[in-house]
């Protein structure tokens, strides 16, 4: 089992987030760091929405391994994030990748939880030519069917590659808990 520590070094005067560390360990007991993400919130509205998220994120020995540029550029009225986009850069501020996503919430259940119920991530080498040429993949996520509650049971994940399915992954979750666990998978 994994354990993961957030701590929230400085907040706004509504009580949202400005400055956030994360660290991922690989054992319950805190012994084994996998990686360390220190994440910069900005742009907060009236909701308490943010707008933009920086987050650099070092290995177990503190070594650089990427910086992401997220921009949040529409919610839906449950606070869900409906687009954003990625940005990921190197040491040397190179651009690795930049991610579009889409989020299609037309379940109330699922979206009060947080679930979508499609999802499009469009990954590109470039940030200002976004064309077939420059995709590297995209993924559709469809979250078919919900409990009660609006926890994901059935989801089918496909991913293309040259507008050609790569591999499909198909998962049922059963046994979910009341905090959204999935018992079996």
């Amino acid at each position: 089992i994994d354990a993961t520590v957030i701590k929230t070094d400085s907040f706004d005067s509504r009580g949202n987030s400005l400055k956030q560390t994360v660290k991922r360990y690989s054992d319950e007991t805190l012994a084994k760091l996998v990686e360390t993400q220190a994440i910069t919130n900005t742009g907060y509205d009236f909701h308490d929405r943010v707008s933009r998220s920086s987050i650099i994120t070092t290995n177990s020995i503190g070594e650089f391994v990427d910086r992401q540029e997220v921009s949040y550029l529409l919610y839906d009225t449950f606070g869900n994030a409906i687009d954003q986009t990625i940005e990921r850069y190197t040491k040397e501020d190179a651009l690795i990748d930049y991610k579009v996503i889409h989020n299609e919430y037309s379940s109330a259940i699922a979206a009060r939880r947080g679930n979508a119920t499609h999802t499009t991530i469009n990954r590109y080498t470039s940030k200002s030519t976004l064309d077939s040429i420059t995709r590297i993949e995209r993924q559709e996520i469809y979250n078919n069917s919900f409990d009660p509650i609006g926890n994901v049971i059935d989801q089918v994940i496909e991913l293309y590659v040259k507008e050609t399915l790569s591999r499909k992954t198909v998962i049922k979750n059963s046994n979910i808990s009341n905090s959204g666990d999935a018992g079996n998978q």
